[in-house]
């Protein structure tokens, strides 16, 4: 993946730390004299660059960057104290704004596809019956897009984070990963990942495991919005197996079940037949557990 920032994006607004932005306009005005004549130059409203100069509101990404350009100034995560969508969406402090392959990004995505999803209001979700993958699902989150107010919903024998709009709008401007059901949708693992040296494709398809796998036959389960259709994500996985030096791999189909529409989808087993291949597999997955 290349690496990717999201300061030119219209889909988020900042609030940029202090310094930077006493700096900031101690810098347009000495090179254009008056807010005015700022506003001249980049066709803006005077009243809007008041009220963002007083600190009032949050700059669009785009246009604080177009400013801070003007006077050669380069915004960085720690120009910001925080970022959101809009005046009423929650916010991510200490925010990332570029992106880059990382094996803990390349963790949170596999969790993400395989336990949690972007609902259609852009909020992300996560489900486990594990309360050390939801605190590390929650640690992945801080690290690759910055601190952020979770939801917790603590049932008999699962919990589901969630998240606030501002990391699906993240996560489907940087991956396209679309939003609403997974299965609906018939996702992908991104493209960015099938390129990864060895080891993070192994921890991806090892937090895939830990998702959705059967631990007693080294296999693991997803869903087709079809009955005669492979899902994406296991086909996906079998190509990542096979780029590892997994050969011996098989996906079957499993039960079909119905959905509220009234449709029917069908459950799908890929499993790994060849016994050093599940021994190989296996010796992975258990060093992966070390890291929960």
């Amino acid at each position: 993946m290349n690496k990717y920032n999201i300061k030119s994006s219209t889909d988020f607004y900042g609030a940029p730390k202090e310094e930077f932005h006493i700096e900031l306009w101690k810098r347009l005005l000495n090179k254009h004299s008056t807010i005015k004549n700022v506003s001249k130059v980049f066709n803006l409203s005077v009243r809007q660059l008041y009220k963002w100069k007083e600190g009032k509101n949050c700059y669009p990404l785009s246009a604080l960057n177009m400013l801070a350009n003007e006077v050669n100034l380069t915004i960085k995560s720690d120009s910001l104290r925080y970022i959101k969508t809009s005046k009423a969406s929650g916010l991510l402090r200490n925010p990332r704004i570029s992106f880059q392959s990382s094996n803990k990004l390349i963790e949170l995505l596999a969790h993400l596809l395989h336990d949690g999803g972007i609902d259609h209001d852009f909020r992300v979700h996560y489900t486990t019956h594990s309360k050390k993958a939801a605190k590390r699902f929650v640690r992945l989150v801080q690290y690759c897009f910055g601190k952020t107010k979770i939801e917790f919903r603590q049932e008999t024998k699962k919990i589901t984070l969630y998240f606030p709009a501002i990391i699906g709008k993240i996560l489907t401007n940087i991956f396209h990963l679309p939003k609403g059901s997974k299965v609906k949708n018939n996702v992908h693992i991104p493209n960015f990942i099938f390129k990864q040296k060895k080891d993070d494709i192994w921890l991806y398809i090892c937090a895939a495991y830990f998702c959705d796998g059967v631990k007693d036959r080294v296999s693991i389960v997803s869903s087709s919005n079809s009955i005669k259709t492979k899902p994406n994500l296991l086909l996906d996985l079998m190509k990542l197996m096979k780029i590892i030096g997994i050969k011996t791999i098989e996906i079957k189909p499993s039960e079909i079940y119905e959905v509220k529409s009234g449709n029917k989808h069908r459950r799908w087993i890929l499993n790994i037949k060849d016994p050093q291949d599940k021994k190989s597999f296996l010796f992975q997955y258990h060093k992966y557990l070390l890291l929960l």
